[in-house]
């Protein structure tokens, strides 16, 4: 289980790849149905690579097949394995009606309905699919209702409703309250356009222009759209509280969503938080570099993190959130005495030494393990800071235990004895340089920590990770051995990495990872 928890965490996550450079394609016609003041949508203008699903699909069907011996499904979930089976390529899903290569939008008709379109091969053929999936469940479909020469299945649930229909080679569902769903439906089925509609495709090229999306997956959060109907679904609020609301969520004006790249060899994605520009000069300030990170990175690590920032230039930046939000709950009445009591306790100086620190790297290079026992092991870990022997000065006066260690704040890395019993031989080394207080175990990271020592920044985003997956699976594998069905999806994952740093926008979180 350990292995498929660090697989389904790799395939979530989201190296910057920078501006898109490529043509935008034209948009699908199923875009002439998102309204253009939408306040989310993700969508595609170029349909993922079918190889792409055939490799996610060879890979996770062993585990899916066996957990539905050990735990059966509900019939419906066997229905519709049963009717995909042997049919996962280009003829065989069309034979089901469905679009080998469909495209997709997902957006709000306001703040609801949530409505979802994917291309179809053929209605009718689909609508067969469907029919026969209810056959090998047990089940009776409803009789479809209509509006405007256009069938849809309706299901009422508590004070939700959902709605499914098969129309203009798309399959529709849409999800919200029964009375937004009656309001919407002519939209919801197509039968009306809006009458602002994204049918060209410029809002959401914007996005993939600017950000460097690409167009298989692009989208957005339009914040202050958002603000305004959920403030509309709750009811009419004073004007000032809604001034203040609006004013802040202006600070973060919109968040960018998409992947680079979705193929059988790569999965590259990000998230792009648009920050007011004295927000985003403030995050930037706080940046810092860091010695001996780029040869952390450089390396062929199981797993290393790292990243500049003063923590004490992030103590103040999150006091001004506080106090921001803080002033937001008054003028609309709101119970704020927690922010505030946040905000006093962000306001205090960090306490030495944490103030002093401005970065760190870690990296385990290697981990031998015997059975479930490690036999050797290989790795880093660097605390950065403006002056590294003041950081220890005060480090040794917190843990006298330090001083005993025989670490001399010389730029020097200096072997020391273990000061706990360790169950294999291991040579550490520990040292504190002009920027950087360093240990390491064994000989890669012992010429990483040589490097840091030298005092040699390396110019460092705020956080960036690297991991192997193979290597990771192994080490998994010995610690908590699972059945070989899972074999295919642990090889599919290559090396993946992941940072976070300040852009020309704001906050960008982009995340590469290989597909073998």
């Amino acid at each position: 289980m350990l292995r498929i928890a660090i697989a389904l965490v790799a395939l979530a996550a989201c190296g910057q790849p920078g501006r898109s450079t490529l043509p935008v394609p034209p948009a699908p016609p199923l875009f002439a149905s998102i309204p253009a003041d939408t306040p989310y949508v993700v969508a595609s203008f170029q349909a993922v690579p079918l190889e792409y699903w055939q490799k996610i699909q060879a890979a996770v069907a062993p585990i899916v097949e066996r957990a539905m011996v050990e735990r059966p499904q509900s019939p419906v979930v066997a229905a519709i394995a049963a009717e995909l089976a042997g049919k996962w390529n280009a003829a065989g899903l069309a034979s089901l009606g469905i679009n080998p290569s469909p495209r997709f939008a997902v957006y709000g008709l306001g703040l609801e309905p949530v409505v979802a379109r994917v291309e179809i091969a053929d209605e009718q053929a689909l609508l067969a699919t469907i029919q026969r999936i209810a056959s090998r469940a047990g089940l009776t479909l409803p009789p479809q209702h209509t509006l405007g020469g256009r069938g849809y299945w309706r299901f009422d649930s508590g004070d939700g409703t959902m709605v499914i229909a098969l129309a203009d080679k798309q399959l529709v569902v849409a999800y919200g309250k029964p009375a937004r769903i009656d309001a919407t439906l002519p939209l919801v089925l197509g039968a009306e356009k809006p009458a602002r509609n994204m049918a060209d495709g410029s809002q959401l090229a914007a996005v993939i222009e600017r950000d460097g999306m690409g167009p298989e997956m692009v989208g957005y959060v339009d914040t202050r759209k958002l603000v305004d109907e959920i403030g509309a679904a709750f009811g009419p609020a004073p004007a000032d509280c809604m001034a203040a609301i609006d004013q802040l969520a202006g600070r973060v004006p919109g968040i960018a969503v998409g992947y680079r790249e979705i193929s059988a060899r790569r999965l590259v994605g990000g998230v792009v938080v648009e920050l007011a520009p004295d927000l985003r000069r403030a995050l930037a300030s706080a940046k810092r570099d860091v010695p001996g990170l780029d040869a952390v990175l450089a390396g062929d690590p199981v797993f290393a993190m790292g990243g500049g920032m003063s923590l004490d230039a992030m103590r103040a930046l999150g006091q001004r959130a506080a106090e921001a939000i803080a002033g937001v709950g008054e003028v609309c009445h709101a119970p704020v005495r927690k922010l505030h009591e946040i905000a006093d306790r962000l306001a205090e100086k960090l306490p030495a030494p944490l103030d002093q620190i401005t970065g760190g790297a870690m990296a385990v290079e290697a981990l031998d393990m015997a059975g479930d026992k490690p036999r050797a092991f290989d790795g880093f870990s660097l605390v950065a800071a403006g002056s590294a022997p003041a950081l220890y000065a005060e480090l040794v006066r917190e843990l006298p235990m330090l001083g005993k260690l025989g670490i001399a704040a010389d730029g020097t890395l200096h072997e020391i004895a273990a000061p706990f019993p360790l169950p294999f031989p291991l040579q550490l080394y520990a040292g504190v340089g002009p920027h950087a207080l360093v240990i390491a175990a064994g000989p890669r990271s012992h010429d990483i920590a040589q490097r840091a020592l030298a005092g040699h920044a390396a110019k460092a985003p705020l956080f960036v990770a690297s991991y192997d997956y193979p290597r990771l699976f192994a080490l998994a594998a010995a610690l908590s051995p699972v059945g070989s069905e899972t074999d295919a999806f642990t090889r599919m994952l290559g090396r993946a990495t992941m940072t976070m740093d300040i852009d020309d926008r704001g906050l960008a979180i982009w995340s590469d990872i290989e597909l073998r």
